[in-house]
Protein backbone atom coordinates (compact mmCIF):
# COMPACT_ATOMS: atom_id res chain seq x y z
CA UNK A 1 0.00 0.00 0.00
CA UNK A 2 2.96 2.35 1.20
CA UNK A 3 4.35 2.09 -2.72
CA UNK A 4 1.05 2.70 -4.46
CA UNK A 5 0.18 5.99 -1.77
CA UNK A 6 3.69 7.17 -2.65
CA UNK A 7 3.80 6.64 -6.16
CA UNK A 8 0.65 9.06 -6.62
CA UNK A 9 2.46 11.77 -4.56
CA UNK A 10 6.43 11.35 -5.18
CA UNK A 11 6.22 13.45 -8.43
CA UNK A 12 5.15 16.51 -6.68
CA UNK A 13 6.71 16.62 -3.74
CA UNK A 14 9.32 18.26 -2.18
CA UNK A 15 10.44 15.85 0.78
CA UNK A 16 13.01 14.34 1.13
CA UNK A 17 11.70 11.54 3.09
CA UNK A 18 8.52 10.97 0.66
CA UNK A 19 11.52 10.17 -2.28
CA UNK A 20 13.32 8.11 0.31
CA UNK A 21 10.57 5.88 0.94
CA UNK A 22 9.36 5.74 -2.07
CA UNK A 23 12.50 4.15 -3.25
CA UNK A 24 12.88 2.08 0.03
CA UNK A 25 9.37 0.89 -1.08
CA UNK A 26 9.84 0.30 -4.76
CA UNK A 27 13.07 -1.67 -3.63
CA UNK A 28 11.18 -4.12 -1.41
CA UNK A 29 8.21 -4.60 -4.72
CA UNK A 30 11.47 -4.65 -6.59
CA UNK A 31 10.12 -2.04 -8.98
CA UNK A 32 13.53 -1.81 -10.68
CA UNK A 33 12.51 1.04 -13.42
CA UNK A 34 10.56 3.22 -10.73
CA UNK A 35 13.80 2.99 -8.50
CA UNK A 36 16.16 3.36 -11.67
CA UNK A 37 13.61 6.53 -12.68
CA UNK A 38 13.54 8.28 -9.23
CA UNK A 39 17.05 8.25 -8.75
CA UNK A 40 18.02 9.46 -12.09
CA UNK A 41 15.02 11.99 -11.89
CA UNK A 42 14.52 13.27 -8.74
CA UNK A 43 16.08 16.80 -7.39
CA UNK A 44 14.63 16.10 -3.61
CA UNK A 45 16.33 12.98 -2.36
CA UNK A 46 19.14 13.12 0.19
CA UNK A 47 22.00 11.43 -1.81
CA UNK A 48 24.00 10.62 1.11
CA UNK A 49 21.19 8.93 2.85
CA UNK A 50 19.54 6.87 -1.06
CA UNK A 51 23.34 5.81 -1.80
CA UNK A 52 23.49 4.50 1.87
CA UNK A 53 20.38 2.62 1.23
CA UNK A 54 21.53 1.43 -2.52
CA UNK A 55 24.87 -0.20 -0.85
CA UNK A 56 22.92 -2.04 1.74
CA UNK A 57 20.88 -3.75 -0.50
CA UNK A 58 23.37 -5.11 -2.62
CA UNK A 59 21.34 -5.05 -5.74
CA UNK A 60 21.90 -7.09 -8.92
CA UNK A 61 21.84 -4.47 -11.25
CA UNK A 62 23.56 -1.06 -9.68
CA UNK A 63 21.74 1.07 -12.56
CA UNK A 64 20.01 3.16 -9.90
CA UNK A 65 23.26 3.65 -7.34
CA UNK A 66 25.12 4.63 -10.69
CA UNK A 67 22.24 7.86 -11.26
CA UNK A 68 22.94 8.78 -7.95
CA UNK A 69 27.04 8.36 -7.05
CA UNK A 70 27.71 10.07 -10.83
CA UNK A 71 24.73 13.00 -10.16
CA UNK A 72 26.21 13.69 -6.21
CA UNK A 73 29.75 13.08 -6.88
CA UNK A 74 30.22 9.53 -5.10
CA UNK A 75 32.27 8.24 -7.73
CA UNK A 76 34.76 6.61 -5.78
CA UNK A 77 32.79 4.94 -3.25
CA UNK A 78 30.98 3.54 -6.07
CA UNK A 79 33.83 2.10 -7.81
CA UNK A 80 35.02 0.74 -5.08
CA UNK A 81 31.34 -0.70 -4.70
CA UNK A 82 31.72 -2.25 -7.83
CA UNK A 83 35.40 -3.23 -7.62
CA UNK A 84 34.86 -5.17 -4.32
CA UNK A 85 31.37 -6.77 -5.42
CA UNK A 86 33.03 -7.46 -8.93
CA UNK A 87 30.99 -5.54 -11.26
CA UNK A 88 33.56 -5.01 -13.31
CA UNK A 89 31.39 -4.54 -16.49
CA UNK A 90 29.50 -1.51 -14.94
CA UNK A 91 32.45 0.17 -14.54
CA UNK A 92 33.37 -0.12 -17.80
CA UNK A 93 29.93 0.95 -18.90
CA UNK A 94 30.39 3.99 -16.67
CA UNK A 95 33.58 5.20 -17.77
CA UNK A 96 32.40 4.42 -21.47
CA UNK A 97 29.36 5.45 -21.74
CA UNK A 98 27.83 7.50 -18.72
CA UNK A 99 30.64 9.71 -17.50
CA UNK A 100 33.76 9.29 -19.72
CA UNK A 101 35.24 12.87 -18.04
CA UNK A 102 35.00 10.82 -14.60
CA UNK A 103 37.37 8.04 -15.95
CA UNK A 104 40.72 9.20 -14.50
CA UNK A 105 39.21 9.29 -11.30
CA UNK A 106 37.83 5.63 -11.46
CA UNK A 107 41.02 4.78 -12.70
CA UNK A 108 43.34 6.16 -9.85
CA UNK A 109 40.51 4.36 -7.16
CA UNK A 110 40.80 1.05 -8.96
CA UNK A 111 44.42 1.78 -8.60
CA UNK A 112 44.08 2.61 -5.04
CA UNK A 113 42.32 -0.41 -4.41
CA UNK A 114 44.77 -2.71 -6.24
CA UNK A 115 42.43 -3.60 -8.60
CA UNK A 116 43.22 -6.78 -11.33
CA UNK A 117 45.75 -5.10 -13.64
CA UNK A 118 44.53 -7.14 -16.17
CA UNK A 119 41.02 -5.08 -15.82
CA UNK A 120 42.68 -2.05 -16.04
CA UNK A 121 44.28 -2.40 -19.24
CA UNK A 122 41.01 -3.32 -21.07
Amino acid sequence: GLYYYLGAIVNTSEVPEVHLKYIQSAVRLQQWPEVERVCRDSTVYNAEEVKDFLIECELKDPRPLIHVCDRFGFVEELTAYLNKRGLHRFIEVYVSSVSPAKGPAVIGKLLDLDADEDFLKR
